[in-house]
């Protein structure tokens, strides 16, 4: 009985990263500036993430948790539901080398990252952070089961206006990808 009422407990307490996605896109959608300052731009997505967060129920976030700008826990249980890592200053080499190793190493139910690579570093990054999940995996327990959310954001134009378009990768712990895409217009 009480085994059942945990499950169902967890159940209650997820978080879907496709809705993260979608949420995140129309947060930023006419709310950005490519450009614009980047600890403004980072407060501005923790921020998104924080009234993601709110609206489930779950509360504000930690940040700066061991190296990680934010997570959120699950009020009941107390496990990472859900860990942000942000980056808009590095290359995108030191991006998997540091954000994502972090990621990797703290253990938590869900898992975004959000970078912004040159066009030409997108299928290289994606392709090597898809190869570092199922090794972080094997490291884990086999009851507890991560999955991740890789945003890319680029600078673009859309209808002949400033745009930014985001690719999302939903990696699960075998390393299987998804990927979605929207486009939204920039700040103007």
């Amino acid at each position: 009985m009480i085994r059942g009422a945990a499950k169902g407990l967890l159940k209650l307490m997820s978080v879907n990263l496709y809705e993260v996605f979608e949420h995140f896109c129309n947060a930023t959608d006419s709310k950005l500036r490519w450009g614009d300052d980047r600890k403004r731009w980072t407060s501005f997505v923790l921020d998104i993430f924080d009234n993601f967060m709110r609206s489930k129920g779950l509360g504000e976030s930690r940040r700066n948790y061991m190296g990680i700008d934010a997570v959120w826990r699950d009020p009941s249980l107390g496990n990472i539901l859900l860990a942000l890592e942000h980056e808009n200053e590095r290359r995108t080499e030191d991006f998997v080398a540091q954000e994502m190793h972090r990621l990797l190493d703290l253990k938590s139910l869900n898992k975004v990252a959000i970078t912004y690579p040159h066009a030409g570093e997108e299928r290289e990054t994606i392709e090597a952070i898809r190869a570092m999940i199922p090794r972080g995996a094997m490291l884990a327990s086999d009851t507890f089961f991560e999955n991740y959310l890789i945003i890319f954001g680029f600078d673009t134009r859309h209808k002949a206006r400033r745009a930014i378009l985001w690719r999302g990768y939903s990696i699960n712990r075998k390393g299987e990808v998804d990927e979605r895409e929207r486009v939204v217009f920039a700040q103007d």
